[in-house]
């Protein structure tokens, strides 16, 4: 099973960035073969808007989940991209919601049954949400 990371980037700290999506990639690594994160595995790159958009099309494609991070208040422009594109392929889509901002995103709810909510990540149970 091959995962892409879909997160909240603009206005994160970066220390923050490097250990949230560190420790989800940890989290699900023993149940996937294969996860991408644009953070962890394109870091340092930066590309052209529509570079990043075919890099990230092609990400999804290749994809047999996308776990979709929202952990913020504010949406993100990039994310709904993301979530489009993995609607628009049929793609599974695990929507992981932290517990007190839930009502900011009732809205997108309707594109998935796989609705997970959270306190903290580290009580994700991935075994469960992916199998």
């Amino acid at each position: 099973m091959k995962i892409f990371i879909s997160y909240k980037q603009t206005g994160i700290k970066k220390e923050e960035l490097d250990i949230k999506l560190n420790l989800l990639n940890s989290k699900i690594k023993p149940f996937c073969s294969n996860s991408y994160c644009l953070w962890i595995n394109d870091k340092p790159n930066f590309y052209e808007k529509e570079v990043l958009i075919n890099k990230i099309k092609n990400q999804i494609i290749n994809c047999d989940v996308v776990l979709w991070l929202i952990d913020n208040k504010d949406k993100s422009e990039w994310q709904l991209l993301e979530l489009w594109i993995a609607y628009s392929l049929w793609k599974k889509i695990v929507l992981l919601v932290r517990n007190d901002i839930k009502e900011n995103y009732y809205l997108i709810y309707w594109i998935t049954k796989n609705i997970y909510y959270f306190d903290k990540l580290e009580d994700l149970d991935f075994k469960k949400i992916l199998w």
